[in-house]
């Protein structure tokens, strides 16, 4: 049973409570507990957007399939007008991925016009920048005119830290890596988020990152599964150009076979009656050199069955 001043605490922080008074100080307090439901009243908004970005993350697969859900959820929990995700590519050099405005218009990268030392001040030090109404700071607003040229007045940009586990993290010496960060702006006046907006907001980048490197795994996965159809085609015709394991000729016969170390086998083996009827025999050794040196075998393979017919020397065929 409640009693009287009993909180009851939403989730893991202390953000969202809810007060229980009786009797006189329920009265007395009324203004004030009509003041602390309407914040809590946004804060449950914050944290139902923030549960509804994280379930529709949980179902994407597809990179950009994500990407659109982390814009759509962020925008909706912050109210901002635009956002954009930018990832770190091979060289760890930001690269504009996705942009968008909350009523879901793609914004491709050269006409999503904002300042860049808001995010890659974000990516170098892995911390959250958020700017307040710039025209209500001007010396604030001294370091970011670009940023107001663009119409902006306030922005905020959270990393995308995706957090190691403790044997990952002993192994790359750190607990974390950027991958990214999100950004988010508005034209409007006033914050652009609440203390809980901002904690939720941080909340779904986490599990954004997440998401984000999950699809680029899926997306490797694809690719290295294509690649190996790919491999195992190329290493079938490989083999229907290698010679029988047995052959009979009038006066011998010949007998041999070639094992690759992997999916395409480099080494190159065949034999053939020359113009004078001997025997010509070809040994190679291109094992481990790749799907290049595998290539040239091939062709190599054409070549001296054409020269095998009008030359009698091995020195000549070679060169």
């Amino acid at each position: 049973p409640l009693v009287n001043r009993d909180r009851i605490r939403l989730g893991p922080s202390d953000h969202i409570q809810i007060v229980f008074l009786l009797g006189e100080e329920a009265t007395e307090g009324q203004s004030g507990i009509t003041s602390t439901t309407s914040v809590t009243g946004g804060d449950f908004r914050s944290v139902a957007a923030l549960l509804k970005g994280l379930r529709a993350l949980g179902s994407g697969k597809v990179l950009d399939e994500v990407l659109h859900m982390v814009l759509d959820a962020a925008l909706e929990l912050s109210g901002a007008d635009r956002a954009f995700i930018m990832l770190a590519n091979a060289d760890g050099k930001l690269e504009f991925k996705l942009g968008s405005t909350r009523g879901g218009v793609l914004l491709p990268g050269e006409e999503f016009r904002a300042s860049q030392q808001i995010p890659e001040r974000t990516y170098e030090t892995g911390e959250t920048q958020e700017l307040a109404d710039l025209l209500e700071q001007p010396e604030l607003a001294k370091k970011h005119e670009g940023t107001l040229q663009f119409g902006i007045r306030g922005a905020i940009c959270v990393p995308l830290k995706l957090m190691y586990f403790a044997e990952e993290a002993a192994r790359a010496g750190q607990d974390s890596r950027i991958v990214g960060v999100l950004y988010l702006d508005r034209k409007g006046r006033g914050s652009l988020l609440s203390a809980t907006s901002r904690q939720a907001l941080e909340t779904l980048a986490t599990e954004a990152t997440v998401a984000i490197e999950n699809a680029r795994l899926y997306r490797d996965s694809l690719e290295k599964a294509r690649l190996e159809q790919e491999l195992d085609f190329a290493a079938k015709m490989q083999q229907a150009l290698a010679p029988p394991r047995q052959r009979t000729y009038d006066a011998y016969e010949t007998a041999g076979s070639t094992l690759p170390c992997r999916a395409i086998g480099g080494d190159f083996l065949d034999y053939f009656v020359m113009s004078g009827g001997g025997l010509g025999l070809v040994l190679g050794d291109v094992v481990g050199k790749g799907p290049p040196a595998a290539i040239l075998a091939a062709s190599v393979h054409g070549m001296f069955e054409a020269q095998a017919e009008a030359s009698a020397s091995p020195s000549t065929i070679i060169r």
